[in-house]
């Protein structure tokens, strides 16, 4: 990918791809075309993730030293075999991502970031997971967000739960609880404040990342609702490391094929 634009075929669909020599990565000097290429390969990885799930896109047309926005609707000007979905009060067209086609497409548009939101096809009003988030103030030692975050897991299980973690996020630890897809929000987020509250009445302010007062559960309960949207399995926050391990990993096939 080392011209400016080109066209490329992406699976079935052919996609129109420019500025592809943007900078988005100043300090690792990563392209927008190695973004791109990067998130194709990792396509399935990613697609098991997202795929059906509507999506709240973050956008860094300038680069994650520059401005960043959020952008929920559907451009109108997007292909129309980018599926979506028309959702919420006030009728948002979420991108669903189907294929790897979309992930170029979007990657194109600067997506660094990729939220998903907690419901998937064709449940789009319930949820199938709920997030504990442990979101630790400033300067928290991460080691000691791990030994709470064990703790809170135990806890979780303790009610018949399964869990995984996930750390995407920019500084936190999402506790993930996959669930049925059989109830609406409300009675999802009531269920996880259930769970929540006697842990966080269990421990003092001074656990960082743990508040004591019930008021404060749903702080520390990602609200599984229909606007809600949860970081993706890739955020920009890991994309750097590994686009650059990508790209290295290249460099070393390509350095022993001249040998």
């Amino acid at each position: 990918m080392a011209r400016t634009s080109q066209n490329v075929q992406a699976g079935k669909r052919k996609i129109e791809l420019s500025n592809l020599r943007k900078i988005l990565f100043p300090e690792d000097q990563i392209l927008k075309a190695e973004l791109i290429q990067y998130y194709l390969q990792i396509a399935p990885t990613i697609l098991s993730h997202i795929k059906g799930r509507p999506l709240s896109l973050v956008r860094y047309p300038n680069g994650i030293t520059g401005e960043a926005f959020y952008q929920k609707n559907r451009p109108e000007w997007a292909p129309n075999w980018i599926e979506y979905i028309t959702l919420g009060e006030e009728k948002k067209d979420y991108i669903i991502a189907t294929e790897e086609a979309s992930l170029v497409w979007l990657a194109n548009l600067a997506c660094i970031e990729l939220h998903q939101m907690h419901s998937h096809k064709p449940h789009f009003d319930k949820p199938d997971y709920l997030v504990f988030d442990l979101d630790p103030p400033e300067r928290y030692p991460f080691k000691k967000l791990v030994e709470v975050a064990l703790e809170l897991r135990e806890h979780i299980e303790g009610f018949g739960y399964h869990t995984f973690v996930k750390t995407t996020g920019g500084k936190g630890i999402h506790i993930v609880v996959p669930v049925e897809p059989q109830s609406d929000f409300h009675t999802v987020f009531e269920a996880a404040r259930e769970v929540a509250t006697p842990f966080v009445e269990a421990h003092p302010r001074d656990d960082g990342p743990v508040q004591e007062d019930r008021d404060h559960t749903e702080e520390e309960c990602r609200r599984p609702q229909p606007a809600q949207f949860l970081v993706g399995p890739v955020g920009r926050h890991r994309v750097a490391d590994r686009a650059q391990d990508e790209v290295g990993r290249h460099e070393r096939e390509n350095e022993r094929k001249r040998q």
